[in-house]
């Protein structure tokens, strides 16, 4: 085994991610398009085993759960790398103004009467489904955006025709309708405390609603649980926050957050009449 072989992954990833980008003469241009196949070309050319995890390592770049090597991200400053599917086995790295979107801790969260069914609450499973949960039970969407909005279907699995028909999945979707009679779908990402908000996610949901709905507005929203205290009885009580997240105009890539909202879920007698009056100050 080379001696390369025996080193950390963390180092053969370094030196692979490295390599692919200087072929692709990374620093002189806004995107380039790349294949898995690839990856294997390059790592015999180095003489080191192709990582095991190859497709986990993708999934998390994309995601952002995975930092690009510092060298990489320099690269693109003062802008940000995204990994975008491109077809199967086949990827685009794309330069964009944002990167991995932060709640704006200096927001008021506004209590709401926490309608979950206690039985929910007992039994979610995992950080990502107790959100989407907890947001439909307390009709958090329609609050957030001013909307009647209704579920339409949980983790949709499709192909989207930009991205050379690549599958994706999207938390969870909604439609909805405004007293005006305009129709809205609404793609939803839920994340965990301890988990990243990304553009790349964003970015799949609105097109795809843009191929699948033409005819109605994308909203498309990220949700991410933030703040889990108690009550004296030692009840959970959740804050989360939804952030209304868009593509900007004449662009393909760049995503912009539009607005944003805290909902702190409370027992209705955590409301007070302070709280009501302040409420009503800031309609």
């Amino acid at each position: 085994m080379a001696n390369d072989e025996k080193g950390d992954t963390a180092t053969v990833y370094i030196r692979v991610m490295k390599e692919l980008f200087a072929r692709h003469s990374a620093e002189k241009v806004d995107e380039f398009e790349w294949s898995r196949s690839e990856i294997k070309e390059i790592c015999e050319a180095l003489g080191v085993r192709e990582p095991k995890n190859l497709g986990d390592n993708i999934y998390s770049i994309r995601h952002g759960r995975e930092a690009l090597p510092e060298e990489i991200l320099k690269l693109a400053k003062p802008r940000h790398w995204l990994l975008l599917p491109n077809g199967k086995g086949k990827y685009k790295f794309v330069k964009a103004k944002n990167g991995p979107f932060a709640p704006d801790t200096t927001l008021r969260a506004i209590k709401v009467p926490n309608s979950t069914p206690q039985i929910v609450e007992r039994y979610a499973l995992g950080d990502e489904q107790a959100v989407l949960a907890r947001i439909r039970y307390n009709r958090l969407i329609d609050l957030f955006l001013g909307i009647a909005a209704f579920p339409l279907q949980s983790h949709l699995r499709t192909t989207v025709e930009h991205f050379a028909r690549s599958q994706i999945e999207t938390d969870e979707l909604y439609v909805g309708v405004d007293k005006c009679g305009i129709q809205y779908v609404i793609p939803v990402q839920a994340k965990g405390r301890d988990e990243i908000i990304g553009a790349v996610q964003a970015i799949q949901d609105i097109y795809c609603c843009r191929e699948r709905f033409p005819h109605l507005v994308c909203k498309a929203i990220a949700a991410q649980t933030i703040d889990i205290s108690k009550t004296g009885s030692g009840t959970d009580v959740y804050t989360i926050a939804l952030m209304e997240l868009a593509i900007d105009a004449g662009s393909a890539y760049d995503v912009s957050k539009v607005q944003e909202r805290h909902f702190k879920l409370v027992e209705h007698t955590e409301i007070t009449s302070a709280d009501l009056d302040e409420y009503k100050k800031q309609s």
